[in-house]
């Protein structure tokens, strides 16, 4: 297996997870383990691809931090996530790369990440563990996404979660008070015209919740009459006009 993570930020300013995981159908008796070559893996042996997470539109992106895992397929998730913490308990830089057969680990983050190298690790092995059990499973998204009701008055835009994604967020997370944002008119249009995006940031004002955590929960949606216009990741859904 070749699995890779990656966070990445567009010219628009839209920042997420892309990645993908890749199968060799070679268990871990197979020669390719006895010595993994990541790299190698990377270039020319990445095998076939059986699950992805698209955050990010691909292409022109910048990528901030990644983490790439080779290992064999019969390989068990908790034998990997002991293999992670390893790692990371090692981590004292923005680089490191660790080879004991049969698994090799790569972790790099930009310079300008600094000491937020702990940090980027757990958020991107999370992403890693999440898309093997894709894979293991064989279902894309298990969880149902929160619902955030969008209305609008002469004001603007209004945003609240719905009465039950509220219950679960709250209970599912720490206790913390949840309101509603409105967001004028005007701020909207300030936000399509200099980021590309209004969405995702309201998402994430209304839950108090990054999109790594929203992801865990399922993704999220906003419902505008009745009717889902807006749904991450994986969307193909216009964003609301004025």
């Amino acid at each position: 297996m070749y699995l890779t993570v990656q966070r990445v930020a567009s010219a628009r300013g839209e920042r997420g997870i892309n990645g993908a995981l890749y199968a060799h159908h070679a268990n871990r008796d197979a020669p390719m383990w006895r010595a993994p070559d990541i790299r190698e893996l990377e270039r020319s042996s990445r095998g076939t691809q059986v699950a992805r997470r698209t955050d990010v539109k691909p292409g022109g992106n910048s990528v901030e931090c990644f983490l790439d895992i080779a290992f064999p397929d019969d390989l068990s998730e908790p034998e990997l996530r002991s293999l992670l913490a390893g790692v990371r308990s090692q981590l004292v830089s923005s680089r490191l790369d660790v080879s004991t057969a049969p698994v090799a680990i790569s972790f790099s983050q930009n310079l300008g990440e600094g000491v937020r190298a702990i940090d980027n690790f757990d958020q991107l092995q999370r992403a890693a563990i999440q898309l093997l059990r894709t894979y293991v499973s064989g279902v894309q998204k298990p969880a149902t996404p929160v619902d955030i009701i969008a209305t609008t008055d002469d004001a603007g835009w209004h945003f609240e979660l719905s009465g039950p994604s509220k219950v679960r967020i709250q209970s599912e997370r720490a206790k913390q008070e949840l309101v509603r944002v409105n967001v004028p008119y005007e701020v909207a249009e300030e936000l399509r015209e200099t980021y590309g995006e209004l969405h995702l940031f309201v998402a994430e004002w209304v839950t108090h919740l990054s999109r790594d955590e929203l992801d865990h929960l399922g993704g999220v949606r906003i419902l505008h009459e009745g009717a889902c216009v807006w749904q991450w990741p994986d969307t193909g859904a216009v964003e609301l006009g004025r």
